[in-house]
């Protein structure tokens, strides 16, 4: 018996149709991952205002790609944010030159 069908068999549910309890069960699958992205778009949104330190060396940040490099070295973007609207900056990246700046600036305050 699928989830579906045990759900409709309930009074509470007699009169939506099985169209609809398909959706609400694919919805109550995904509210974790829905979740969890938004906290994560959230926490971007929060840092985008974070600047970037003179002393970044984009050529010595392993893990970024080599035209990521580049763009960051030409363009020097003063914020996060900045750095995000790169043609080819990726999430990934822009979370990983947030690490490095925290992590140096936890380096430089000891």
């Amino acid at each position: 018996m699928s989830e579906t069908s045990a759900a409709f068999r309930t009074a509470e549910v007699r009169g939506i149709g099985t169209p609809i309890l398909e959706q609400l069960s694919i919805d109550a699958q995904y509210a974790v991952y829905l979740e969890r992205q938004a906290a994560d778009v959230a926490a971007m949104r929060r840092d985008e205002g974070v600047s970037i330190p003179d002393w970044v060396d984009y050529a010595e940040i392993p893990g970024l790609s080599n035209e990521i490099r580049q763009k960051l070295t030409t363009h020097r973007p003063a914020t996060l944010a900045q750095s995000q609207a790169i043609e080819g900056m990726t999430p990934a990246a822009a979370t990983l030159l947030l690490a490095i700046i925290r992590r140096g600036a936890l380096r430089k305050a000891g």
